[in-house]
């Protein structure tokens, strides 16, 4: 829905209601997926996402339980978009404090809350120079804080548009993300929003734009991170079933012990604290095994 707000109202209650309809005819598995409405990326106009978010609430047809989402701060959700039904936030470290009122204020309201992106230290990082265990910390993060949801923005970013570099070859080159502009005798080659494997889980079996990198296998490559990403929501699975038989508190004071702080509970701090969070695989592996 971006672009001009002419007609806009109207073209939601066409469409959402069109494509619920769709989904709710088509029967299982399909009726029962769960479906949103991602309105706009990282806009700072909220009255316009607060705008959209209340018409489509407003539709009259079956589009209005179409859930309306945006990635935004969790505090300026609450604070500017309260129509909004799903706020995908995105965290590093912040003010534990707000953060709790915030996340009080938005359960009180019925409002869903998604993390994505982010990184240490609030969770594991994303690129490709991270630990093992990085990418394993994610749904325990989620878990420990009940949040629904880990949304990854991109998997197949393939082609560096954003930084107007055109094709990467994957298989060569580290940055996939951002631009190369200068280099730094400690940190190596940096610039704007330099990233290693940013917006890539998923590799090409078989490589057009780079047919001298090509396996020419059919169908991609998971990334180790992607393994390691369902590694984590495998232990999140057995931490249910330990809920089961142990109890919430139980489940908790584990979770705890593993990750002692996740989320917004790092805090707001002016240096790069020390992650929290268990470092050894195999430390990981024997708790899988206990479990």
């Amino acid at each position: 829905v971006n672009g001009t707000d002419i007609g806009v109202a109207a073209g939601l209650e066409k469409h959402l209601s069109l494509w619920e309809d769709w989904f709710r005819s088509a029967g299982e598995p399909i009726s029962s997926v769960d479906r949103f409405i991602y309105l706009i990326d990282e806009s700072h106009d909220y009255p316009q996402t607060e705008g959209w978010a209340a018409d489509c609430k407003n539709i009259q047809g079956s589009g209005s339980a179409v859930p309306t989402m945006a990635t935004l701060n969790l505090l300026d959700a609450v604070m500017k978009t309260p129509s909004l039904n799903i706020t995908c936030s995105t965290l590093g470290f912040a003010n534990s404090a707000d953060w709790q009122a915030a996340n009080d204020a938005r359960r009180s309201s019925g409002m869903r809350l998604w993390l994505y992106n982010g990184g240490r230290p609030a969770h594991g990082m994303t690129n490709t120079e991270g630990d093992a265990v990085d990418w394993r910390t994610i749904p325990w993060a989620m878990y420990k804080h009940n949040v629904e949801l880990y949304f990854y923005w991109m998997s197949t970013y393939y082609t560096n548009y954003q930084a107007a570099e055109g094709a990467t070859p994957l298989f060569s080159q580290a940055k996939t993300f951002g631009m190369n502009s200068s280099f730094d005798s400690s940190n190596g080659e940096q610039g704007w929003m330099y990233g290693n494997g940013d917006g890539v889980l998923l590799y090409p079996g078989t490589d057009r734009a780079f047919p001298e990198e090509s396996y020419e296998v059919w169908g991609p490559f998971a990334s180790l991170r992607l393994k390691y990403w369902r590694r984590g929501l495998q232990d999140v699975e057995y931490l249910e079933m330990l809920r089961a038989r142990c109890g919430a508190d139980a489940v908790q004071e584990l979770v705890r012990r593993v990750l002692p702080k996740a989320l917004w509970e790092v805090g707001e701090v002016s240096w790069f604290p020390e992650i929290s969070w268990w470092q050894k695989w195999d430390d990981w592996e024997q708790l899988r095994w206990h479990m």
